[in-house]
C-alpha cells in the first residue's frame, strides 16, 4: 500500500462483546479464501493478526487455517510473519 493511501480501519467484536479497532494492512485471496491481515490499534507496532473474510464478515482463523494464511501471505514477497505460538 502507497504511503499516502488512506489505510482502512474496522472495528471487530470478540467472543464477549468487546470492541476492538484494527487498521487494514492488506487482503489477499488464495485457493478461494480470503484473508486479511490486521494491525490492532492498541498493540505494538510490529503486531499484526490474520482473519479469515467470508461474504465480506471478518472471523479468527481456526488452527489448521493458520499457517495457510500466514504462508501466503509471505509469498507475496511483502511481509514476514511469525507465529506467536513457535
Amino acid at each position: 500500500m502507497a504511503e499516502n493511501e488512506k489505510m482502512e480501519r474496522l472495528v471487530l467484536e470478540d467472543e464477549e462483546g468487546n470492541e476492538e479497532q484494527f487498521t487494514i494492512i492488506d487482503i489477499i485471496d488464495v485457493d478461494n479464501k480470503t484473508y486479511a491481515l490486521l494491525h490492532p490499534e492498541d498493540g505494538e507496532e510490529d503486531d499484526v493478526v490474520v482473519y479469515a473474510v467470508e461474504d465480506e464478515n471478518f472471523r479468527p482463523l481456526e488452527e489448521d487455517e493458520l499457517q495457510e494464511a500466514i504462508d501466503a501471505f509471505e509469498k507475496t514477497g511483502e511481509y514476514e510473519i511469525f507465529d506467536a505460538g513457535e
